[in-house]
């Protein structure tokens, strides 16, 4: 049976009090080799260095790196900690040794022991996931304070490197979410080594081109997304903007009254089939506004590797009297229409499998 860090870190804690507990860390995801010391402890303090080697030669890069993460994840920096007076853990780049690590630009090795963490990475992301298992293993210490003083970690290796090439997740941007809130998640995703995420906004996004476009409560504003995908830069996870493309074109529920655009501007009841669901593909001009949100989102997503646009549960679609004509043509029109304008852009196109 697996337990979570801070749960068993805190059994021990009560048991053998002070900072001499020992526990088993909870890598997420599981590492392909782990080997754990459970009763040996490394102290994170002004007495430990931690080396890293990029076989790319990114080694100070990652040094800068792993000092801002050291300060914004445990409030401690460069000269010392906020907290208290004991300095931060000395971060220097070395050489790289050998060949490269099996798995690719991802893989990583961690060898911790106490005054040294030795981190191998083939890149500045393999850095990243190795600070990230770290951070995982680190708790607070001694538990018998009031304020922390130092963490600790168990001694262990560990040899990874991810299994999937693509490891996305799905975070919609719904009325009740808040850009923080947002944020947040696609932090815990870079967190848990998820390298792409989808950001789908439900009636939310702010457009500057279409103010009619969503509910205008909604919080996905141009700076925000532009705040949230540097953030997701900085940690190594890169999002991909998803619309509406086709069905779900009321970005709410299928019940009236709940329409990010008819609720305030029936007027634009033609771009859509009569109940509202899905875009209509005869009406060139539905077309023509998608295109100008999805080059919207091109932008401020500074131009995505990938664009996601949706084309899932299109519920009764082509029930009004022109698109049932010749309607399977008239999809794969639309749907090639966005597949060629976003490879113009270098974009590939996603969209749901449905």
């Amino acid at each position: 049976m697996k337990f979570s860090v801070f749960m068993l870190a805190a059994n021990c804690a009560a048991v053998l009090g002070a900072a001499e507990f020992a526990f088993a860390p909870n890598v997420q995801p599981q590492p392909k080799q782990i080997q754990v010391e459970t009763n040996t402890l490394v102290r994170v303090d002004r007495d430990l260095t931690i080396t890293v080697a990029c076989a790319d030669g990114s080694g100070k890069a990652a040094v800068c790196w792993a000092e801002d993460r050291f300060e914004e994840w445990f409030r401690f920096t460069k000269t010392g900690w906020i907290f208290t007076s004991v300095n931060a853990p000395r971060v220097v780049a070395t050489e790289y040794i050998g060949d490269k690590l099996p798995g690719g630009d991802e893989a990583y090795e961690i060898d911790s022991r106490p005054g040294n963490v030795s981190v191998r990475a083939n890149t500045l992301q393999g850095v990243r996931y190795a600070l990230y298992s770290m951070r995982q293993t680190m708790l607070a210490a001694p538990r018998n304070v009031r304020k922390i003083q130092w963490y600790v970690m168990p001694a262990f290796k560990i040899t990874d490197a991810p299994s999937l090439r693509f490891r996305g997740v799905h975070i919609p941007w719904n009325m009740k979410a808040t850009a923080t809130e947002v944020e947040k998640r696609v932090r815990l995703a870079a967190h848990l080594k998820f390298n792409y995420a989808v950001i789908e906004p439900w009636g939310t996004f702010h457009s500057k081109r279409h103010p009619w476009w969503g509910w205008k409560e909604g919080t996905m504003t141009h700076d925000a997304v532009k705040r949230i995908v540097a953030v997701g830069k900085e940690l190594g996870i890169t999002l991909i903007p998803q619309i509406p493309a086709f069905g779900h074109a009321s970005m709410g529920i299928t019940s009236p009254g709940r329409h990010a655009i008819l609720d305030a501007h029936g007027e634009y009841a033609p771009l859509f089939e009569p109940d509202g669901w899905s875009w209509c593909l005869s009406n060139p001009a539905a077309r023509r506004y998608i295109e100008d949100i999805v080059t919207e989102l091109c932008d401020i997503f500074d131009e995505p590797e990938f664009f996601h646009i949706g084309c899932d549960e299109a519920y009764n679609a082509g029930s009004c009297s022109l698109c049932a004509e010749n309607f399977p043509e008239k999809l794969a029109a639309h749907i090639n229409y966005f597949h060629d304008l976003l490879k113009k852009r270098s974009v590939q196109t996603m969209m749901w499998h449905d």
